[in-house]
């Protein structure tokens, strides 16, 4: 079993590395290859200066349809290649300014451009996605946005094939951590919730395999 977790902090070792270091150190005990993709490390460009490529395309002489390839160059395919070689997917995404990161955003747009390349339902199926929100309502005026929006992500992938392997919502408020600058992975409340994912994860990937 191979499992990968996304970070969409603009931070390198934030607390949305530290909650996937853990998740990710229980599956490795159970026997699973890990592996942490701090995207903060790669080039993630936004949609810019296109055609839609991405969207398929009638070719004028032809009549058949066509898929450009996207003319933005960065590391979004190859990222997208080590997720589908996975056998877990897990993102976890930080609240900045009511809504997910930046990364986030351009991240999950730029997924267009290369969604006739994943792999096929049956695949899929094989296959869990799961899910850790780091929401900041005390914070942020919109931070209840950003649950929201990651949850809307999930289902997408849950239509492709994937099965539910759970979502946190962690709100940092009423923890004697403050989430901008402490380390949350030290409470043991949430140290017990990611170990219920973890064990959930894992539990639902060993029956569909």
């Amino acid at each position: 079993m191979k499992a990968i977790a996304l970070v969409f902090s603009a931070r390198a070792s934030g607390n949305c590395y530290d909650f996937a270091r853990y998740v990710l150190d229980g599956m490795k005990e159970e026997g699973a290859e890990t592996e942490l993709v701090n995207i903060c490390d790669y080039t993630i460009k936004p949609c810019q200066g296109c055609d839609y490529e991405c969207l398929p395309q009638i070719g004028p002489d032809t009549g058949q349809e066509t898929s450009p390839e996207c003319p933005v160059q960065d590391d979004i395919a190859s990222i997208w290649q080590k997720v589908w070689r996975a056998d877990v997917f897990l993102m976890l995404v930080p609240t900045y300014g009511g809504v997910p990161p930046a990364l986030y955003v351009s991240f999950t747009q730029r997924y267009q451009s290369l969604w006739a390349k994943a792999p096929p339902k049956e695949q899929l199926q094989k296959k869990v996605v799961a899910a850790v929100v780091i929401a900041t309502p005390d914070g942020s005026m919109g931070g209840e946005l950003t649950p929201a929006i990651v949850a809307g992500e999930l289902r997408c992938h849950i239509s492709m094939g994937y099965r539910q392997g759970g979502f946190e919502v962690v709100n940092d408020a009423g923890f004697e951590i403050r989430n901008v600058r402490g380390h949350l992975i030290r409470e043991e409340e949430i140290q017990n919730r990611l170990s219920f994912l973890t064990k959930r994860i894992l539990r639902i990937s060993r029956k569909i395999q």
